[in-house]
């Protein structure tokens, strides 16, 4: 597998949303982004300690952002959608405009991005949402992640992975992972996805440059 197929990209990092009652403003979505595990086990300290990369790919994410939201307005009717343009359509983010992040450090990188009050208020949400690095793998599968069985192999911990059976392909491994944290919404989930996703493809970016990235295939 060549780096152009190991990077993350958006249409294999599902959000999803559970099924059953919900409150028309809160969707309890989910999403979870997969750590390569070169980045657990290899990450050099200049990078680890480097938060203006992540602060970089904030702009990127702000692209997507709008693309992805407008997809997402575009496809809602009725009362939900007249709740998330009152709250979220007026005031779409603009760069390096109220936009600031908070970045914990742990073990020389980021393993928790959040949203400044300031940011939040802006989506008209009163509470941090955020992402976070679990320290333990996790199993992911294909109903989180839209992989191949070679993509799985690449980011999986050990190599190995499920191969399930039935009509449709299904998939999964053990593999470190970005959760979300507080995220109630769609317009949340996308920003912080998104996010992640570049930030975690220019490391990939930069250690492959270095030849200290780790393939599988």
């Amino acid at each position: 597998m060549e780096l152009a197929d190991l990077l993350l990209r958006r249409e294999e990092v599902r959000i999803g949303i559970p099924f059953g009652p919900k409150v028309k403003e809160f969707e309890n979505c989910w999403f979870v982004v997969p750590i390569h595990h070169s980045l657990r086990d290899g990450l050099p300290d200049d990078l680890k300690h480097d938060g203006g990369l992540a602060l970089g790919a904030l702009n990127g994410a702000i692209d997507w952002y709008q693309e992805d939201f407008k997809r997402y307005y575009d496809g809602l009717a009725g009362e939900k959608k007249k709740w998330v343009e009152r709250v979220f359509m007026n005031d779409l983010p603009e760069k390096r405009d109220v936009w600031k992040c908070g970045m914990e450090m742990c073990r020389g990188w980021m393993i928790d991005v959040a949203m400044s009050q300031r940011f939040l208020y802006s989506f008209g949400l009163n509470t941090e949402c955020n992402i976070y690095a679990e320290t333990e793998p996790v199993m992911l599968s294909s109903v989180e992640l839209n992989f191949s069985r070679e993509k799985f192999a690449e980011y999986s911990i050990d190599g190995d992975v499920y191969c399930g059976d039935g009509l449709v392909p299904f998939y999964s491994c053990d593999m470190y992972a970005w959760h979300q944290h507080n995220v109630d919404t769609v317009p949340e989930a996308i920003m912080l996805r998104d996010w992640a996703i570049l930030y975690e493809n220019v490391l990939l970016r930069r250690m492959d440059e270095r030849g200290l990235l780790e393939y599988r295939g």
